[in-house]
């Protein structure tokens, strides 16, 4: 098991036995929530632009919202790649043409290329149109949680005994005081629960959002804030810094996959 990470944000690759999942691919340079409410451009370019991504095995989707469902990069993609998303992203991927749509909701576990994928029910307020999800390789049992926004407060619910790798936010957004991304300290405590081998941010640098929305929403907090909440609750736990174009393996992993699909360390 791989994971790649795309971009400055929160775009991903994962390698699960020699197979390879695109995971909320934002690789043009600026989305946007017209008229004006949010957009964000990227500060530093992604590995890819949407024709250079190499082709997935398999495209997941875990969120409607055009940070995570770029509508143009997904459209570069092959229309007979299957696709993994909740059911309202299902529908639109289906009217943009394509064949393999598999609408996914909390609790369900389907078969993906490569191993199979758990989608688990985020934190309020994000259960009726976003999904969490667990990817476990096939072949070796190892296993990584990706949460964009929030976790519950008792997040073990549906989560492997064993987990490599967590990959949620850091950093604090909230909108009229309704968290929609979780604080360093929460993001720690939910961590140390878990108790993976590792954990990297996702979501990074909220602040850099612009648009109308932004004036109601209050970003606080780091990653090295976090890195301290966490060492104290859980200091076994590693933390991966997912810098744009790094890698993550894990531990004791061979490289699976050719050269072309497996990206050198970043």
């Amino acid at each position: 098991m791989w994971v790649h990470k795309l971009d400055d944000y929160q775009s991903w690759r994962v390698g699960l036995g020699g197979r390879v999942l695109a995971i909320d691919p934002w690789l043009t340079p600026e989305y946007r929530v017209p008229p004006g409410v949010l957009r964000r451009r990227h500060e530093q370019p992604p590995s890819f632009t949407p024709e250079s991504l190499p082709r997935p095995d398999a495209l997941v989707i875990t969120a409607p919202f055009a940070d995570h469902f770029d509508r143009a990069t997904v459209d570069a993609i092959a229309r007979d790649v299957p696709c993994f998303a909740p059911p309202a992203v299902a529908s639109a991927l289906r009217r943009m043409g394509f064949r393999q749509v598999h609408a996914v909701r909390a609790g369900q576990t389907l078969e993906v290329p490569g191993g199979t994928l758990q989608a688990i029910a985020p934190g309020f307020p994000y259960g009726a149109n976003s999904i969490g999800v667990v990817l476990r390789e096939a072949a070796t049992g190892r296993a990584l949680l990706l949460e964009t926004h929030t976790l519950p407060p008792t997040p073990r619910e549906g989560v492997p005994e064993r987990l490599d790798l967590l990959l949620i936010p850091v950093e604090s957004v909230r909108l009229l005081g309704l968290a929609l991304a979780m604080s360093p300290k929460v993001a720690a405590e939910r961590a140390a629960r878990l108790r993976p081998a590792a954990v990297g941010p996702t979501g990074v640098r909220p602040d850099l959002n612009r648009g109308l929305l932004t004036g109601l929403l209050w970003v606080s907090g780091s990653l090295a804030e976090f890195q301290t909440h966490l060492h104290a609750l859980a200091p076994a736990v590693r933390v991966w810094d997912a810098a744009p174009g790094a890698v993550w393996r894990a531990e004791g992993a061979a490289s699976d996959g050719d050269a072309a699909s497996v990206p050198s360390a970043g």
